[in-house]
């Protein structure tokens, strides 16, 4: 298994459980794979001179820390930090690719907790869990 495959499924499972049970993600763990991501990419990227393309893969976290700020915090700022560290693993389509199947996958559990009545309109749901299951059915599916 590639070694981004294994920081990516590391920092996203870690982060997809404690958001799950503490509603928080750890700062620490992206600040560590963040760094660790930055050796690996600025390496790869230093021998075949593609910093547009490294650059790219940034644009969905800022835009989503972006929307954190606009809604005041009703979009998580720690949802668009973890998609900021994918973008020093994945190319621009492919963190796209996660952030949608994570979308599609918490649109459809937040229609469930809505038809059970276990949730309102007000609900806070943790996103990086759909996120981690986004990026693990893209690897099944796709091999990101």
């Amino acid at each position: 298994m590639d070694v981004k495959v294994v920081c990516v499924i590391g920092i996203l499972g870690y982060n997809a459980w404690k958001d799950w049970k503490l509603k928080e993600i750890s700062l620490w763990s992206l600040l560590f794979i963040n760094l660790m991501g930055m050796g690996l990419c600025m390496g790869n990227t230093l021998r075949e001179n593609q910093w547009g393309e490294l650059a790219l893969g940034y644009v969905p976290g800022i835009a989503l820390i972006g929307l954190s700020i606009l809604t005041k915090g009703k979009i998580g700022m720690g949802d668009g930090l973890i998609l900021l560290s994918l973008g020093n693993f994945m190319r621009i389509k492919e963190v796209f690719l996660v952030l949608g199947m994570g979308l599609l996958l918490c649109s459809f559990w937040s229609g469930i907790l809505l038809v059970a009545r276990k949730a309102g309109k007000n609900s806070r749901i943790p996103f990086v869990p759909f996120l981690f299951a986004g990026y693990l059915g893209g690897l099944w599916l796709w091999k990101l």
